[in-house]
């Protein structure tokens, strides 16, 4: 629930207010009325929110409401990556999709029963990607902790080095069949015999 607090009479009260259990009494006229936000029994990992107004200034007889998300706070460590190749973290708070960029960790309230997803696979230019073999998405149904280890594929460098011993091949076969051209040249020019018979 969440505890409303008032004044009547210029005595403070305190209500408890959850689905189904509204407050509707006599509060005094300019005094404020407030409800917990978080609500009563959150906790560090667990929680009721709400991103709205909680807190009213007692003007005139009006309804007033306030709607409360309940959320949880996972962690997730982030292994293998650095600041200039970070991984993307796709979340839901208060019903709002929200992205954010991390290379060693993250943690955050999230709706509970949403997901949250962080990118499989990173891009690292010529060289090579990143990629995970890990568990990349998550239903939060509690405040779980997760690891998420990112290795390197050097695809690129493997492709160059190939690239480059087949060059180194090219040119050793066609410098050794050019040195065997001018070899045999060479002992035509001199009026021998290429072969003893």
């Amino acid at each position: 629930s969440a505890t409303l607090t008032y004044y009547r009479y210029g005595s403070p009260g305190i209500y408890s207010v959850f689905d189904g259990h509204n407050f509707n009494d006599w509060i005094d006229a300019g005094s404020m009325a407030r409800l917990s936000n978080p609500s009563s029994g959150s906790t560090s990992t667990h929680r009721w929110y709400c991103p709205g107004t909680t807190s009213w200034a007692v003007n005139d007889a009006g309804s007033l409401s306030a709607t409360y998300w309940e959320q949880y706070k996972p962690s997730i460590a982030i292994e293998g990556l650095d600041s200039s190749h970070p991984t993307e973290v796709v979340f839901i708070t208060t019903g709002e999709s929200m992205n954010a960029s991390v290379s060693n960790g993250w943690s955050d309230w999230v709706d509970v029963g949403s997901a949250v997803r962080t990118t499989e696979s990173i891009e690292g230019g010529w060289m090579g990607d990143w990629n995970t073999g890990d568990a990349d998405e998550w239903t939060v149904l509690s405040a779980f902790s997760a690891t998420v280890n990112y290795k390197r594929s050097y695809n690129g460098i493997y492709i160059l080095v190939g690239v480059l011993l087949v060059g180194t091949m090219i040119i050793g076969a066609g410098a050794f069949f050019l040195m065997r051209g001018k070899r045999k040249k060479g002992k035509s020019e001199s009026g021998l015999p290429d072969r003893v018979g």
